[in-house]
């Protein structure tokens, strides 16, 4: 695992592409979470987040409730920002490395969708036929 002691969340994490364990792309980090305790003690990263609410957040509340509201009408049930554990994280360099694999991560779940109820009814889009 090669995370470096010092780290500049904004810097080194922030709209950072993520890639699982065999490089494929899974997204950007679109927001970090933070805990706090107490006063007296310094925050502390327990997740990454991603998702166009998160990102839409970053630039104006306002947009992200507008987005919010158009993807509910749309019928998108997955509507809530994707969070990753902190400890999923193996790599941190010019991509964020994670111990997941793309097949079976919920940061995909959208391209999974759009798949199966769009691309897969497209003329000449190279998926076999089910039989």
């Amino acid at each position: 695992m090669s995370k470096p002691q010092k780290l500049h969340l904004i810097r080194d994490v922030l709209d950072k592409l993520l890639v699982d364990r065999d490089n494929v792309p899974l997204g950007r980090v679109d927001g970090i979470v933070l805990l706090l305790r107490g006063e007296q003690t310094q925050p502390r990263v327990v997740q990454i987040e991603c998702g166009m609410v998160t990102l839409w957040r970053r630039l104006s509340i306002r947009w992200a409730d507008r987005t919010y509201r158009i993807g509910r009408r749309l019928g998108l049930r997955r509507q809530r920002p994707v969070r990753v554990d902190w400890s999923k994280i193996d790599n941190i360099g010019r991509e964020l490395t994670l111990d997941v694999l793309a097949k079976h991560s919920p940061l995909l779940a959208g391209e999974r969708w759009l798949l199966e109820r769009v691309i897969r009814h497209i003329p000449g889009n190279g998926m076999k036929k089910e039989t």
